[in-house]
């Protein structure tokens, strides 16, 4: 492996600037070749090192000769170890990190270049300096590829760097990354990585063993606790909080350290061995410390560790190391730029990417007496198995679009109706249904005429082109728990209706028009959309549409999101949908985004969850100076707000700054349009609610495209089904 790691074309040089800044990766060590001589060479190297085993000072003379002893015993087993493992293109370790540096290379701005070094092999960290010094780095970060301290991993880097640089005559600005077992960044890539790995191989906590993995460290550094013990301890409950896997169902334990006498305990061959007689029969294991794969984790977990559990007939899962995958990529960048951003104690508590069940009432809301109306346009699972519908025309969709003002006037007039008990109506950007109750339920003529004058009241007398579906009864319940699930959706699986059918229901709640049926109703909707996530494949195929739509916004834009100002306009879910998608998806830090809001439509408490530590405006008017300055002084600016009304003129948002030198992207999710005019001045970029839209379809059609879609679209069916024989039956 040549000394520096080679990114893309262009990249491997820095380009003429004022100072030029450089990443150097480091890692333990790899040998040239899966044979006995290189391996031994390696293991003296490590065996002889005064950070990896200290001895006495009467006795550090002995070291050399034990430490070559020790490499020749060892030698053998782990050669044939690594050529279990190893990757055509040479030790797996070299290639990842070779890997590695080429993907955070491309992800860097233009004019950093990203180096690999090894403490031990090569190459050597003395030969990558020389070459950092020769491309006239001025600037270089370190980042050993260990996220806790340690002295026997990052401690060795690091005193070997110091060496180096002391020896050169050191003119090089260091920055040290050494101890990121805590950053925010870190934290997500692990848990997205382990939750992935886990729903794709059917592994929840009620019957499998997460087991963490760390590098061994001789017992004698440990005794009455260490700094690398409790960060490592720190690390596994931020993952498994994160992850939401409970701590009962989870342990941690240590592999044995190749140099000491006496390593820390617990063994994980022996937590192995009792969970074996505790009579689990699938573990998942996740190495903690060990980010990028190597024969620590491909060699002694999944070849020797793995052996020693499946021998009972267990099943033994290695998580994937985290390598060069997008998300801890991003990690290194924000990383390498902006330095660690610990998880402190203060931050809201993070949203389980394992989905738990809800601990909700089940209930059916009396389903004989329900009745729905309500319009449908294309999209969707086509070929389900739920009510046959009649499809319209989305253009028509603005003529009987209800804001949510419009919506409670209607609910007003539906209170005093003979014959509804209770009514809540579904307003979105993709659908108006109302739902309600029958208090007669009577013979069908008269059911056709309270149909006729709902859907007159809330469509018009005469909707033009516009298709108009009644379902009664077990079909309207139907229609409701696939529209909850993501099937009726212009976006399949999207989560987004889930607090859409929460915030309709105490919009009637307010309104005097839902009482407990609608409530039983919505939470078992709620419940089987949450339970058909867990226990099956659907769990894949679960987009928000504002998380479909941003994907979309950030592969045109290219923004770096995570370094950029964020305003939110709208107290609404749509809003809340934005922040978390900013938050969890794209990392950008909660103290760069603004919420500003007028009302907040029974959202508060949720919103700011959402926002968390960064900034609640609330207004009276969008026009107030507090709202333009914001603006201002943002790069993206979304719209969640549910307005006929235009929020901004383009004329107004023209004068706030000159665009062509700070351009600003508006995101536009409000369906009657939020800005006034067409003129928009140069370097401000509108996405309208029409452009959102063919951005998700396009998102949707690739998720259809998946293999595995129609099968989990036939699951979320069938489980849907399975509840209608007791609802028939009563």
């Amino acid at each position: 492996m040549n000394s520096q790691a080679k990114p893309p074309s262009g990249v491997d040089r820095p380009a003429p600037a004022s100072r030029r800044r450089g990443v150097l990766l480091v890692g333990l060590g790899a040998p040239d070749r899966p044979d006995v001589p290189s391996v031994r060479k390696l293991l003296v190297e490590s065996f002889t090192d005064p950070s990896v085993v200290t001895w006495p000072q009467a006795l550090s003379w002995l070291q050399r000769g034990l430490g070559r002893t020790r490499a020749g015993r060892l030698a053998p087993g782990l050669a044939d170890l690594h050529g279990k493992i190893w990757d055509v293109r040479g030790a797996p370790l070299a290639v990842l990190m070779s890997d590695q540096a080429a993907a955070l290379a491309a992800a860097l701005p233009e004019g950093w270049a990203v180096y690999v070094a090894m403490r031990y092999g090569q190459p050597a960290i003395a030969q990558v300096v020389s070459q950092i010094e020769a491309d006239g780095i001025d600037d270089l970060v370190v980042v050993p590829m260990y996220p806790q301290f340690n002295r026997a991993t990052s401690g060795t880097i690091l005193r070997e760097l110091h060496r180096v640089l002391r020896h050169r005559g050191q003119h090089i600005n260091v920055a040290l990354r050494s101890t990121w077992y805590d950053d925010v960044g870190y934290v997500k890539a692990q848990s997205r990585t382990l939750a992935d790995y886990a729903a794709s191989n059917d592994l929840w906590p009620d019957d499998a063993h997460l087991a963490f993995c760390a590098h061994g460290q001789p017992a004698s550094r440990a005794q009455g606790g260490s700094l690398y013990t409790n960060q490592v301890r720190r690390t596994v409950r931020l993952v498994a909080d994160r992850l939401g896997w409970p701590m009962e169902r989870a342990s941690l334990a240590f592999l044995t350290h190749p140099a000491a006498v006496r390593s820390l305990r617990p063994a994980f061959k022996e937590r192995l061995a009792e969970l074996a007689d505790a009579g689990e029969k699938k573990v998942l294991v996740c190495a903690i410390t060990a980010p990028v794969d190597g024969v620590e984790t491909l060699g002694e977990i999944d070849v020797e560790c793995r052996a020693v559990f499946e021998s009972g007939g267990g099943l033994l899962h290695l998580c994937p190391g985290l390598n060069a995958s997008e998300p801890f990529v991003a990690a290194l960048r924000t990383l390498v730029l902006r330095g660690p951003r610990p998880l402190t104690a203060d931050r809201p508590a993070p949203v389980p990417l394992l989905s738990l069940k809800p601990e909700v009432e089940l209930c059916d809301g009396e389903p004989e007496s329900l009745m729905m109306i309500g319009v449908s346009f294309e999209g969707g699972v086509r070929s389900g198995r739920g009510p046959q519908l009649r499809f319209s025309h989305p253009e028509v969709f603005g003529e009987v679009r209800k804001t949510r003002k419009e919506v409670r006037g209607f609910l007003d007039s539906v209170r005093g109706m003979p014959g509804i008990s209770e009514a809540f109506v579904w307003s979105t950007c993709q659908r108006i249904e109302f739902y309600g109750w029958l208090a007669d339920r009577g013979d069908l003529a008269s059911r056709k005429r309270a149909a006729e004058q709902i859907g007159g009241r809330l469509y018009g007398a005469e909707p033009g082109g516009l298709e108009v579906n009644t379902l009664l009864g077990i079909e309207a319940w139907h229609h409701l728990m696939r529209t909850t699930c993501g099937l009726n959706s212009a976006l399949p699986g999207d989560t987004d209706v889930v607090a859409q059918l929460q915030t309709a229901c105490r919009t009637a709640e307010r309104a005097g028009t839902a009482g407990p049926r609608a409530t039983c109703l919505v939470n078992s909707a709620v419940a089987l959309a949450h339970d058909v996530r867990a226990e099956t494949a659907w769990s894949r195929f679960s987009p928000s549409f504002c998380l479909a739509a941003l994907v979309r916004v950030h592969e045109v834009d290219g923004a770096h999101m995570d370094e950029c100002h964020h305003v939110v306009i709208g107290g609404s879910a749509t809003s809340r949908s934005i922040l978390s998608a900013l938050s969890e998806h794209f990392d950008v830090p909660q103290s760069q985004m603004t919420l500003i809001y007028r009302r907040h439509h029974g959202q508060l408490k949720l919103l700011r969850s959402a926002i968390g530590h960064g900034k609640r405006l609330r207004v009276q008017s969008y026009s107030e100076a507090g709202v333009t300055r914001a603006i201002a002084d943002a790069d993206f600016v979304y719209f969640g707000v549910d307005s006929q009304e235009p929020v901004f003129d383009a004329k107004t948002l023209g004068s706030l700054r000159d665009f062509t030198n700070k351009p600003l992207r508006v995101i536009d999710f409000n369906t009657f349009g939020s800005i006034a005019g067409n003129e928009l001045p140069d370097g401000l970029t509108l996405w309208a609610a029409q452009d959102l839209d063919r951005a998700v379809a396009a998102f949707a059609d690739t998720m259809r495209s998946q293999p595995d879609f129609s099968r989990a679209v036939h699951e979320v069916e069938v489980w849907i089904e399975n509840r209608l024989p007791s609802l028939v039956g009563s």
